[in-house]
């Protein structure tokens, strides 16, 4: 782009006026505010860039505008300030409209953006999962959505939870039977080198057994090749 251009050649003054006047011709640009916010980041003008991202969110209120203000202000203010911001939409994400597929601007898609910014930034897996489980609370067609299913999927193993993360495949894939096709073809296909059909057992065992026992490593290799069959 021209303001990339310009940037490379040490005119940053000339890049942002770029921006800014491209965002005046197109306003409703979240690209533009972004690209802005990002360099005057740069320039250590921390304020401008708050401005900019609280700017879009404000009018223009999505799961994308929100996941983009929360994680700067996970990058200046830190965990708590950006939990609180999460904290501050609940009126919002708890409005849910009579058409049972929807809350308010955000519907679940901000639970997810959230839990990704608990598991990629924070490094706390259970809030993650607290947060995506509140989703299924208030919003219940969540758990319908491929993608939900399969960020519950990644943070269970995260966790190392293979009895939840069996419970998450069978109520995706239609039932333990269906689990169990699954997870004879994958070792048919070799998709874990090295698992053998006991390890399928073993995790039989571990998910059956109502204890949250852990199993190892070859079974939790099995529950992640399981997991990638969610997209089918």
């Amino acid at each position: 782009s021209l303001a990339s251009f310009t940037e490379k050649a040490d005119s940053r003054a000339a890049s942002k006026v770029v921006l800014q006047e491209a965002i005046k011709v197109i306003p409703d640009s979240a690209a533009l505010y972004i690209g802005l916010a990002e360099q005057e980041e740069r320039e250590g003008q921390v304020l401008a860039a708050r401005a900019l991202l609280q700017g879009l969110y404000d009018s223009m209120p999505s799961p994308f505008t929100f996941s983009v203000f929360q994680r700067f202000v996970r990058r200046v203010d830190g965990r708590q300030a950006a939990r609180t911001l999460f904290a501050s939409t609940f009126t919002a994400r708890t409005s849910t409209s009579t058409s049972t597929s929807t809350s308010g601007p955000f519907g679940h898609e901000i639970y997810m953006v959230h839990a990704l910014l608990e598991l990629e930034a924070n490094g706390d897996a259970g809030a993650a999962l607290r947060a995506l489980e509140l989703a299924s609370e208030v919003t219940p067609w969540a758990n319908r959505d491929m993608d939900f299913v399969r960020l519950k999927a990644r943070i269970l193993a995260h966790q190392r939870d293979a009895p939840a993360l069996r419970v998450l495949m069978e109520g995706s894939l239609g039932g333990s039977d269906a689990v169990e096709s699954a997870s004879a073809e994958s070792r048919r296909e070799g998709v874990v080198a090295g698992t053998s059909s006991e390890v399928g057992s073993g995790l039989d065992a571990a998910a059956g057994s109502g204890s949250g026992a852990r199993v190892g490593e070859n079974g939790l290799s099995l529950s992640l090749s399981l997991t990638d069959r969610l997209v089918l």
